[in-house]
């Protein structure tokens, strides 16, 4: 998930009223679960969905949530079948258990709480986000009402929803592939976009874009430019062969000044944005949307298959690897990276206030903040280098990428016992005066800063790797 490069308005990622992955106790095991399937089809701006299951249900609860979305713009097409919010929980509940159920869908008129739904692009063409579509099972509505909307309460399955779409021309999903018939996976609250309109799909070495036709034209051309040299900086920042991307990105016009909403799922990162100051050229609107794709353009490099990693040190060094490749884009210079960190280091003061970092969600400006100093201490100041040993690392000893085994990799660099005590103290300590322990921390890994109590952070001594050759 990425936060913004500036104070945008809103930048959402992957909000889920879920159980998902983070409470495996409730979870039946994947062995035992069996996928449901739903066959999704469209006829103009409505869509049906016609799921069918493996044995008959008499509840399910779908797993995001979208306030008042499905109960005012989903209709059952069948008899005897309920579709209730319950206390925040959306739910299916059958007056005789059934092995199929049909579900009408029709375009919100206004924006919705949680991920989009849909994403419209300027030609009034859709993309859907299959997410919506993921279940999970429940024994009962009463079961259902007991829950009284905590899902942390949820005992049952998440079975994978596997949707299949067809159309007349080529769908984008999350895959470099456009073919007429997909079948993609919605699953623990999450699934990619579908998009079939038509809009023609651009092509890089590794990346396919849908770019909205609609855009201010400096952004239309420089978009795609910008993103394909995105991908050649990562390529040789990391020095491996790049992962495949799907980009969309939707125009919703001039609108309010500046609104941005995005979400990265798997290999396909979607983003649509509106407002006043994107319709005359501007480099730090252009850098800020920029960051947002090469912040979970880094993540297609750091996650790989059966290497857990804890969130500050997987968003932080997203948000770091970002900033060096608007650095190598020549889209950020020495005075923004002030502005930047100045930013960083207060967010991160206001998170510490909330507890101990490393029993934090969502801490990604201490994340950051730790990053810049990693950067700083370790040999030719080569942060991916870093990160390809961290990965190389926990992958061959079977390791979860925590504060722990960060700092295994650090003192294996060389790094000073001093500085490795003050990452721990930092990351697991409650601290009473969250600014001065930033600062501190800033002038252990010998940034300088310079900083005043009222005025906040005024310099730092940023020192960003060398370009590649």
């Amino acid at each position: 998930m990425a936060t913004g490069w500036l104070a945008m308005a809103s930048v959402v990622a992957c909000d889920h009223a879920r159980v998902a992955s983070d409470t495996p106790a409730n979870r039946a095991p994947a062995e035992e679960q069996q996928g449901f399937a739903a066959t999704l089809t469209r006829e103009g701006d409505v869509w049906i969905v016609h799921y069918r299951f493996s044995e008959p249900q008499t509840a399910l609860l779908f797993d995001t949530a979208h306030g008042d979305y499905r109960t005012s713009y989903w209709t059952p097409l069948d008899e005897g079948v309920q579709l209730e919010n319950l206390d925040g929980l959306d739910g299916l509940f059958f007056e005789v258990p059934a092995q199929e159920v049909r579900l009408q869908i029709r375009r919100p008129s206004s924006r919705v709480a949680g991920t989009r739904p849909f994403l419209k692009f300027s030609d009034n063409s859709l993309a859907f986000y299959s997410g919506q579509l993921a279940l999970l099972t429940v024994d009962s509505r009463v079961a259902a009402e007991a829950l009284h909307g905590d899902l942390s309460l949820w005992h049952g399955q998440q079975p994978p929803v596997f949707v299949t779409f067809e159309a007349n021309g080529p769908i984008v999903t999350d895959r470099r592939e456009t073919p007429e018939r997909v079948t993609v996976t919605a699953h623990l609250g999450a699934g990619p976009y579908i998009y079939d309109g038509p809009i023609p799909v651009i092509r890089t070495d590794a990346s396919i874009m849908v770019v909205d036709p609609g855009l201010p034209e400096w952004l239309r051309v420089g978009v795609p430019k910008n993103l394909a040299a995105v991908d050649e900086a990562l390529k040789g920042r990391w020095q491996t062969d790049i992962p495949d991307a799907v980009n969309l990105l939707a125009w919703e016009g001039p609108g309010e000044e500046w609104h941005n909403t995005g979400r990265a799922e798997g290999s396909q990162i979607a983003m649509s944005i509106l407002g006043t100051r994107y319709l005359q050229p501007n480099q730090e609107v252009l850098a800020d949307l920029i960051w947002f794709f090469a912040h979970e353009r880094a993540h297609h490099f750091q996650l790989r298959p059966g290497v857990p990693i804890e969130e500050w040190p997987l968003e932080g060094a997203a948000d770091m690897m970002a900033t060096i490749v608007l650095a190598d884009l020549s889209l950020i210079d020495q005075r923004g990276l002030q502005r930047r960190y100045a930013r960083v280091q207060h967010q991160c003061a206001q998170e510490l206030a909330q507890g101990p970092l490393d029993q934090l969600q969502g801490a990604h400006a201490c994340g950051e903040l730790l990053s810049l100093g990693t950067l700083n201490i370790i040999p030719n100041h080569d942060f991916f280098g870093f990160w390809r040993d961290l990965l190389a690392g926990a992958e061959s000893q079977g390791a979860r990428v925590d504060t722990s085994f960060y700092l295994y990799v650090l003192r294996k660099e060389g790094i000073d016992e001093t500085i490795l005590a003050a990452i721990q103290r930092f990351t697991s300590e409650s601290h009473t005066d969250p600014d001065t322990a930033t600062i501190e921390l800033l002038q252990i890994f010998g940034l300088e800063p310079i900083y005043e109590r009222e005025a906040g952070l005024q310099a730092l001594d940023i020192v960003l790797p060398p370009e590649q050759p």
